[in-house]
């Protein structure tokens, strides 16, 4: 996803979840998001990663949490091979990057 201008969503405004790989998500901007603006992989108990080799770079995040205040900017959970770099990310309600994040105390692939 490259140059996309994606806003006034009800959830995250990009999510790459199961069986997802080599992703790019690049020079976008996305704002007025309900929850946050970009996940990566999901909370499940599974034993590998499901998505893998992704590229984040140059976004611009703005505003978000209006549903879900606890959205992060980018979340990643479960995936690997993930390079995170020069994003933007403002006026968020919880956080701005989130990685590894899962419920409970188990290993994550991260």
């Amino acid at each position: 996803v490259t140059g996309c201008t994606i806003r006034n969503t009800g959830g995250y405004a990009l999510w790459s979840s199961q069986e997802t790989h080599d992703i790019e998500v690049s020079r976008n901007s996305m704002f007025d998001m309900g929850a946050g603006g970009i996940r990566i992989g999901r909370d499940a108990v599974i034993t590998e990663p499901e998505v893998t080799r992704v590229h984040v770079s140059d976004n611009v995040l703005s505003t978000a949490g209006g549903v879900w205040q606890m959205g992060a900017g980018i979340i990643v959970q479960r995936a690997s091979d993930v390079l995170i770099e020069h994003n933007s990310i403002q006026h968020f309600r919880y956080t701005g990057i989130s990685v590894g994040w899962t419920w409970g105390y188990i290993p994550t692939h991260v």
